[in-house]
């Protein structure tokens, strides 16, 4: 049996004083310093007539663009104040006519910057294609430009681009195979411009689910198969991976993959309703068993590390939350539309729950280390953590239960003795 204590102290980062008081950190000796936290809440809420299914945003946080597949279309994001941005669905539209629909079968989304600077919107389609927009040029009225990146013949789920080389692209889908591309400078298509492949890994026909560049070694990447199995990449080493480790039950497969900021340690969530902390660093040991277990009450479908801030309960201030949205598609069954915020420190009870939601959110993505991003059937929220009630005190302070034997056992709140006024004592 391994040493809880040692693990979660490596996997957590180093001690310090305790924090128990999300809204007071004004400051802390995070790796990820942030300016004056706002006495009010900063939830904000921007409705939308269509399902979204994924999101991405600028590395300010100020951008983001909305994805599904009745919806292509960017918003800022200042504060609790959201603004309309450009609606990329409706020139493809309007543009392409008929040859459009190809285009709209959005799986996933993101947003980055070509090698001048300027965001591209990024799509993963079912149909196998994976497309770029130049945002600019739709804001500046030149109409729609759009450039075909991979054309395969099975759905594209996964995009995901590299933290150190900004302008390498992974694409992971249904066929098993991982492509890395590189968006700096297009070549010469069949269909007009596209970009090169620099490597690609397959996975043995195992659909990837989700994958993530880690985030402290550009040229290692993870991802999550429908067999339930996590693959640790190396490009430089396309014909097999460092490391696989069956992880989920192979019925239910992976759901969501996420890097710890260490860069070592990657959480994996399943329709199982398990979340796992698996140790990918390089002196990790080939047949493991999973260093940390939540438990979640249903089928995980979002799972994400919470940046920048530390542990309420451990006994130090440990980069140590992850935020959960789980599958309500058996909603009654399991009834279960909250976000959760789990504390690795209390892996038995989520820490704080986000109860603002008509149907479970279909992503997440942290704007900061407070201001977490979710969008699902009726639109995109912004939820403020820090003010968000924690489960502990919705408890009940007492509780009882009985034995098959007849005996009973309690469990009552520890009252003080109330002191009476003197008048009451006198004779």
């Amino acid at each position: 049996m391994y040493n809880q204590g040692r693990i979660i102290k490596r996997l957590l980062g180093r001690s310090d004083a305790d924090i128990t008081n999300d809204s007071s950190l004004d400051t802390t000796s995070s790796p990820n310093p942030q300016a004056y936290r706002p006495k009010a809440s900063q939830n904000a809420f921007y409705p939308s007539t269509a399902p979204i299914s994924c999101v991405d945003r600028t590395p300010d946080g100020h951008l983001a663009v909305l994805g599904g597949r009745h919806i292509l279309k960017l918003i800022r994001v200042e504060g609790s104040n959201i603004k309309d941005g450009v609606d990329v669905r409706s020139a493809i539209i309007s543009q392409l006519a008929n040859r459009g629909s190809e285009h709209l079968s959005i799986k996933d989304v993101k947003l980055a910057t070509n090698h001048v600077g300027e965001p591209v919107i990024f799509t993963a389609c079912a149909n196998g294609r994976v497309f770029s927009y130049d945002v600019n040029r739709l804001a500046s009225g030149l109409g729609l430009e759009y450039s075909l990146i991979c054309e395969g013949a099975r759905q594209v789920n996964k995009l995901d681009f590299n933290p150190h080389r900004g302008t390498w692209m992974l694409a992971g889908g249904q066929d098993g195979s991982v492509r890395c591309f590189d968006i700096n400078a297009p070549v010469p298509g069949r269909t007009g411009p596209t970009f090169r492949i620099l490597q690609m890994m397959k996975n043995n026909s195992d659909p990837i689910r989700d994958l993530k560049w880690a985030p402290k070694d550009g040229m290692v990447f993870a991802c999550g198969t429908e067999s339930g199995a996590i693959a640790k990449w190396d490009i430089r080493k396309a014909s097999m991976p460092v490391m696989r480790i069956n992880a989920h039950d192979p019925q239910k497969g992976v759901s969501s993959l996420s890097w710890h900021p260490d860069g070592d340690h990657v959480i994996s969530a399943g329709l199982d309703g398990k979340c796992y902390v698996w140790d990918l660093s390089k002196n990790a040991e080939k047949r493991q068993k999973a260093k940390w277990t939540i438990n979640a009450p249903a089928p995980v479908t979002s799972v994400s590390w919470r940046p920048g801030l530390w542990s309420a309960t451990a006994q130090g201030r440990r980069a140590a939350q992850v935020a959960v949205a789980y599958d309500d598609g058996s909603g009654l069954k399991n009834g279960i539309t909250s976000v959760h915020i789990w504390d690795l420190a209390r892996p038995t009870m989520p820490y704080k729950e986000i109860e603002v939601f008509e149907n479970s959110p279909n992503a997440l993505l942290w704007q900061d280390r407070d201001l977490i991003w979710a969008v699902g059937q009726k639109g995109f929220k912004q939820c403020d953590v820090a003010f968000a009630p924690k489960v502990m005190d919705r408890r009940p302070v007492s509780s009882l239960d009985f034995s098959p034997r007849g005996e009973v056992l309690m469990f009552l709140e520890e009252r003080l003795k109330p002191k009476w006024p003197d008048a009451q004592h006198q004779p």
